[in-house]
């Protein structure tokens, strides 16, 4: 065997073996970390308004559940999610819950306070 098809034949088996523990430790990192949750709409965890409502968006990453307010909320596969939210006078919190396969979790709160006329 030539030095060049061993050179080729060990590099092969180094970048095999490279590509198997990157494969190992993406998913390791999915059971480990907790979802991601990415609020996009409001832009602030606090504020006011007078509107009845406010819409949630945003997305999540490494999440099988996804809840607001206990609700079950879908999500599409790229992980963004909307969900139009009735507010009540005065102080609303609104909770935003996902849940991995592994039951890890992560949590938001939204504090909204609906000012009345």
């Amino acid at each position: 065997m030539s030095f060049r098809r061993l050179y080729l034949s060990h590099a092969l088996g180094v970048t095999v073996s490279i590509l198997i523990v990157v494969f190992f430790l993406v998913h390791l990192f999915s059971i480990i970390l907790p979802p991601k949750i990415i609020v996009t709409e409001p832009e602030n965890a606090e504020f006011r308004t007078d509107l009845e409502e406010v819409i949630i968006r945003g997305m999540i990453k490494r999440s099988y559940f996804l809840r607001i307010n206990s609700i079950l909320v879908p999500f599409s596969d790229d992980g963004s999610f909307e969900k139009k939210i009735l507010l009540t006078r005065d102080l609303n919190l609104i909770k935003i819950e996902a849940e991995s396969r592994f039951n890890k979790k992560s949590e938001k709160i939204i504090k909204v306070f609906h000012e009345t006329n």
